[in-house]
């Protein structure tokens, strides 16, 4: 099950994803040691109610790309956050949930992080989403 946690709004969303556009990325994935401080991944897992938590890390999709995550997470909870704001075309199905139009910050927990997931951006611009398992 999939619920609406609130809308984190500690975190400056366009500063940590101008941090992020000349990164590395791996399978779209940013980890995000030497950007966030390990207390800033704290802070943000204490905020989604995951207090035992093995990765804080970030998903991105270009326009036109798709993204699928088994799910291999483990089976503890998992939260994921939208920091960026919406546009039309970002689509991120999770769990039965189709999550559209979405503000910026967010927030939903999860029950299980080995709910599996598949994003599809038809938008004009990157989808960045903010996850901690």
């Amino acid at each position: 099950m999939i619920n609406f946690h609130g809308n984190y709004n500690f975190i400056d969303w366009n500063w940590l994803i101008d941090q992020l556009k000349d990164q590395q990325a791996q399978d779209n994935q940013y980890e995000l040691g030497g950007i966030l401080t390990p207390e800033q991944q704290r802070a943000y897992a204490d905020y989604c109610g995951i207090s035992d938590y093995s990765r804080c890390w970030v998903i991105r999709i270009d326009p036109g790309q798709t993204y699928t995550d088994s799910g291999a997470m483990g089976k503890g909870p998992r939260a994921h956050t939208h920091m960026a704001p919406c546009d039309p075309g970002h689509v991120w199905f999770a769990d039965g949930f189709n999550f559209y139009n979405k503000f910026q910050g967010d927030t939903f927990k999860w029950s299980k992080a080995d709910l599996p997931l598949r994003a599809g951006n038809c938008g004009r611009i990157p989808m960045w989403i903010m996850n901690v398992a």
